[in-house]
């Protein structure tokens, strides 16, 4: 049996390894759609992701280990009930609402239940604070996360971003 991923608050000396796997994560979808995705500058990005790994009251930041190395990160936010929600369409917005912006698990630590382990922690400290909804995007056309989110953590697509080039 595969040893579990021990799931913690990230810090500061947690950038290099998100710089890392960031990095992994371009390249995985700058492959998949060269025409949407990029890998990103090496230069700068750690201090760039030093300064992003700020959590608080709404926001959290989440690092798996396997063996004492940083192997995944999530990056949540709590969206407040929107005071006007009754005017709108969105039947969610008048609840707390938990909105996973980002995770990425390192590319040889993938299928060893390090993105469920972090999702299941962020869904939990969401609900602590009263979220009622998640949601998360991904890359429709991925064959690696639009399945673990559907069929893994049990997701639904509710809607489509739709782009278009003007160049």
């Amino acid at each position: 049996m595969s040893e579990e991923p021990a799931i913690r608050a990230a810090r500061a000396d947690d950038a290099a390894a998100l710089a890392r796997m960031h990095r992994d994560v371009g390249r995985y979808y700058a492959e998949l759609a060269p025409a949407d995705f990029r890998i990103p500058d090496e230069a700068g990005l750690v201090e760039y992701c030093r300064a992003d790994l700020v959590a608080g009251d709404d926001r959290l930041w989440l690092v798996a280990e396997l063996g004492g190395e940083a192997v995944g990160m999530l990056f949540a936010r709590l969206e407040p009930p929107l005071p006007e929600a009754r005017f709108e369409v969105n039947a969610t917005l008048d609840e707390t609402r938990l909105h996973i912006d980002y995770l990425v698990t390192g590319v040889r630590h993938r299928r060893r239940g390090v993105a469920t382990a972090l999702v299941l922690a962020a869904e939990r400290w969401g609900r602590e604070r009263g979220a009622t909804t998640a949601s998360a995007d991904t890359y429709a056309a991925s064959p690696v996360s639009a399945p673990f989110w559907q069929r893994r953590m049990g997701y639904r697509t509710r809607s489509l971003v739709l782009v278009k080039s003007l160049d």
